[in-house]
This record gives structure tokens, sequence and C-alpha cells, in this order.
């Protein structure tokens, strides 16, 4: 069977489609660049904004724990019975042994408790523990304050914000080029004609017929 061939018509309606869609991107690409670059720039200001409540949020974690190991190591040296009291009863030892050293038999020193003695071991790990928390909030918030900065510099790059046509066309410019019918909105008068009868002549109705473009749907 014989392929249909397409009328030329249909052909000639297709090229000029094809031709008014070019048209169209060209006159749209430049604006199109300018929204992508402004899209670009928010979605950096939003990272750099979600980035600032991270370390904010991990700030204020690393305060508490330091804050908890803290108080901790404070209970254990100054609390009642803590490492601190047992210390100066050790030091009293040397105060005694200097009173009773002319004086005859035994005398028993104060001996500190083994259980004070574990607790002493682990001193300097805590000690630890609460400089690398310090450590790390500085690291924090020196990112923090980079962050921050990063996000005035990148205002102070913006443009106003764009809120009028006047305003969009401005930065993005104008589109240039010519438009098909097709595209823009376009007010045709109507071709019906009124009356006509043997006794009152026809006229030309004043009506008009509204045809919407494609550029508008």
């Amino acid at each position: 069977m014989a392929n249909r061939a397409s009328s030329p018509s249909s052909s000639s309606r297709l090229n000029t489609t094809s031709s008014s869609d070019a048209a169209f991107r060209s006159t749209t690409s430049s604006p199109l660049r300018g929204f992508t670059t402004t899209l670009r720039v928010d979605t950096e200001i939003i990272d750099l904004m979600n980035r600032r409540d991270e370390l904010d949020t991990r700030r204020i974690e690393l305060l508490k724990s330091q804050a908890e190991a803290s108080t901790s190591l404070n209970t254990l040296l100054d609390g009642k019975g803590g490492i601190n009291y047992h210390t100066e009863r050790t030091r009293r030892n040397l105060h005694a042994a200097i009173a009773v050293a002319r004086q005859m038999g035994y005398f028993k020193y104060y001996e500190t408790p083994e259980t004070t003695k574990r607790e002493e071991a682990v001193i300097p790990a805590r000690i630890k523990a609460i400089k690398n928390l310090q450590i790390e909030l500085d690291e924090n918030l020196a990112e923090s304050l980079k962050v921050q900065n990063d996000i005035k510099r990148i205002h102070a790059q913006e443009p106003p914000p764009v809120d009028t046509l006047v305003a969009w066309t401005g930065r993005y410019g104008r589109p240039e080029g010519k438009f098909s019918d097709n595209y823009r909105l376009t007010i045709k008068p109507s071709t019906r004609r009124m009356g006509g009868t043997k006794h009152f002549p026809a006229f030309p109705s004043i009506q008009s017929k509204l045809v919407f473009g494609r550029a508008l749907r």
C-alpha cells in the first residue's frame, strides 16, 4: 500500500510553528540564564543557612556536655568528702609527724581510701575530655563565623529584589525579536453582517473576537 503524502498546508503549518518556537526560545534564553544564576545564588544561601543552623545546634550540645563534665569534675574535687578533702588530710600527716617525732610509741597516719585513689586516677582523662570539648567548640565557632561572613558577602553582592515587571526587564533585559501571531493575544474584527432585509440594508457587525496566544495559555 502506498504511503499517504502530507499536504502542503500541514507542512507549512509545521514549519511555521517550529520557527516560531525557535524565535520564542531565543528571545527568552537570556532571562532564563539570569534566572538560573539567581536561583543558584539563592540555593547557596540556603545551604549556608542550613549549615549555620547545624553548627549552632552542635555548639549548644557541646556547651551542655562541657558544663556537665565540668560540674562532675568540680563535685569530684570539691564535694563533701571529695579528693581535695582527702588531699588536705594527707598533707596534715607532715605536721603530725613533726609533732610526734620526739614522742614514744607508734603513731598511725591518715591514709587515702582506695575509692579516692581510683577517683584520682581518672582525673587526667576527665580534664583531657573537657579540653577536647573546648577545642571542638573553638573550631565550631570559627566555622560559624566564616559561614556568617559568607552569607553577608553574598547578600552584599545581590542586586535589589525583582518584584515588578519593570525591575525584571531592567535586570534581565527586554525580549527581542518578533513573535508570530499564534503567540500573542490578538483581537480580530467580526466578519458577520447584520440585517439584510428588503426594508433595511445589511451592515457589518461591530463585535470583535478575542484570540488567545500560545504564550498566555
